[in-house]
């Protein structure tokens, strides 16, 4: 995919909707998730940006929706469930965890 494509793909309006409904979902998960064994900075990040994003997910909508676009595997054809999961793997990237968390 180019890198046009994935730019076409981050601003489609029914590509959003989609996202959207993907990281409100991550976010009522991640709001529900048990510490476990995380750190606790790795937790608190993603547990504040859970309630950013369900405070006000048009907020989060274009960073997301940008995130998922640059992933080459992610396009308009893919699953609800492909999405979800993509959502998932950039929920720690955006929520600001790094290496050293």
């Amino acid at each position: 995919m180019t890198y046009a494509t994935q730019a076409v793909l981050a601003v489609d309006a029914a590509f959003r909707d989609r996202v959207r409904v993907a990281i409100v979902t991550t976010g009522f998960d991640a709001m529900g998730e048990n510490k476990g064994g995380r750190d606790d900075t790795v937790f608190n990040k993603r547990q504040a940006l859970a309630a950013r994003v369900l405070s006000d997910s048009a907020e989060y909508l274009e960073r997301f929706a940008w995130g998922l676009a640059s992933i080459p595997a992610i396009s308009a054809a893919s699953t609800d469930n492909e999405l979800l999961l993509a959502v998932r793997s950039i929920w720690d990237d955006l929520s600001g965890v790094i290496a050293t968390d």
